[in-house]
């Protein structure tokens, strides 16, 4: 396989996003049902690749990630089809780590007994308070992300809505054709491993068959 879901390494000394480069040579043909349909825009000219439906072009990574969410700083990779759950376990541990460390701080300033020294006082609400200005921000993606799980949708696909005509009905209206409803969508994305929804191989362009189609020949 080429390319997949982003990785969760950080700071690029491991990169399991199994995004696709393009330093791949290949022997397949131009004859990719894709192309033949004349949806162009799902080839990527510097990965040398047909990029399946959801898949994007990573401008950080230069990478194609299959079902690309977005590009995560925190992370330093891109979020996808291989570390999604990942994120989220991730996402969701975080927020209860600060959630409980908030609640024993608060906890701690209005304790019994007699009052903490003021040095101590204010170092407590030191903590409270840039706790609070992060959690708050967490917990917020973190929603939105188990929104998006819920209804099989991506970041990058609720920002592009008027780019992916995927995502559009015969009336121009929006369509999530991947929602298969909540409990299926939930389920898929927790318990199911879906090593076919990569990038595959023979999706790879070589270097002649990229010249015939940018020179016209496609």
């Amino acid at each position: 396989t080429v390319g997949g879901g982003g990785g969760g390494g950080g700071g690029g000394s491991k990169d399991d996003s199994g995004g696709g480069g393009g330093d791949y040579n290949s022997n397949s043909h131009l004859n990719h049902p894709e192309l033949w349909a004349g949806n162009w825009s799902q080839l990527c000219t510097t990965c040398r690749l047909v990029k399946p439906w959801g898949a994007k072009h990573c401008s950080v990574t230069n990478k194609c990630v299959h079902r690309f969410d977005h590009y995560c700083p925190w992370m330093g990779n891109c979020i996808g089809k291989r570390n999604h759950r990942d994120f989220i376990a991730f996402l969701m541990l975080e927020a209860l780590a600060m959630t409980a460390a908030f609640a024993v701080a608060l906890g701690r300033l209005y304790q019994g007994g007699p009052p903490p020294p003021a040095m101590t006082i204010s170092g407590i609400v030191g903590f409270l308070v840039f706790d609070g200005s992060v959690l708050f921000p967490v917990l917020l993606l973190t929603c939105a992300q188990i929104s998006q799980v819920i209804r099989n949708i991506t970041t990058n696909e609720l920002a592009n809505l008027h780019r992916y005509h995927y995502m559009r009905n015969a009336d121009g209206r929006f369509h999530n054709p991947f929602d298969k409803g909540m409990a299926e969508n939930m389920f898929t994305f927790a318990c199911v491993v879906e090593n076919e929804g990569e990038i595959q191989r023979e999706h790879v362009l070589n270097q002649r068959e990229m010249g015939d189609i940018l020179g016209g020949g496609g």
